[in-house]
């Protein structure tokens, strides 16, 4: 079995126990949703109460989403901003999403999983062919329609140091991460039109493509290796 199939199969293993644990810790809160005798006030107090498990779970399922391409994280990321709150919710979502990325970018840069190459792939050559590679991996990690995985290929590619790679990684991770929590903890609150809005403004980020192209070099054949 290639190498891919098998990290693959254990990322979907996980993620799948993953989702039945979430679910059997805050299935009591759906059955309370359903129950229209619940005043909205004990309801949220409920949800508002779970601790350290829940946060744990959430975190982690936010990661291992985060290394399997096409999958939406942002429907894990509201949660946790309607679970914990905007304070929080930034804190777990940050580290979820820096954790996940990270995860994938040393899969990627030091076990070599990708084994068919994607010089050619019109991702790759428009975030490789930036005058500012640092910054624009920065901005390509916000992207929340660009594959992750393209960006760490990316990454590996240019060979850049570690330490730029990660702080990119984590300077992407905040700013969905603060959207996302605030959004979350809007929906919560009955805030419906302000939470709807901010969770637009994390998918309108993928406007950010544009400074890829505006950050493009002439020549970029030669920012790629392999």
């Amino acid at each position: 079995m290639r190498k891919l199939t098998k990290i693959s199969l254990l990322i979907a293993i996980g993620t799948i126990i993953l989702a039945l644990l979430l679910l059997k810790n805050i299935y009591p809160d759906i059955m309370s949703l359903l129950n229209h005798h619940l005043t909205p006030e004990v309801l949220r107090a409920q949800v508002r109460s779970h601790g350290i498990v829940t946060a744990l779970l959430l975190t982690t399922l936010l990661a291992v989403c985060c290394l399997i391409p096409g999958v939406p994280t942002s429907m894990v990321g509201v949660l946790i901003g309607v679970y914990f709150g905007p304070l929080v919710g930034i804190i777990l979502n940050t580290l979820g999403t820096f954790t996940g990325n990270s995860l994938s970018y040393i899969l990627i840069s030091h076990f070599k999983i990708i084994e068919q190459p994607y010089t050619q792939n019109s991702w790759v050559r428009l975030i490789a062919s930036a005058k500012h590679p640092a910054a624009i991996l920065t901005v390509s990690y916000m992207i929340p329609f660009l594959p992750v995985f393209l960006v760490n290929y990316t990454a590996d590619q240019l060979q850049l140091p570690e330490s730029t790679t990660f702080l990119s990684i984590l300077g992407g991770a905040i700013p969905s991460a603060v959207l996302l929590s605030f959004g979350g903890d809007a929906l919560f609150r009955g805030q419906n039109k302000l939470g709807i809005t901010l969770v637009l403004i994390f998918l309108l980020m993928g406007l950010l493509i544009l400074v890829l192209h505006l950050d493009k070099k002439p020549a970029l054949d030669h920012s790629l290796h392999g």
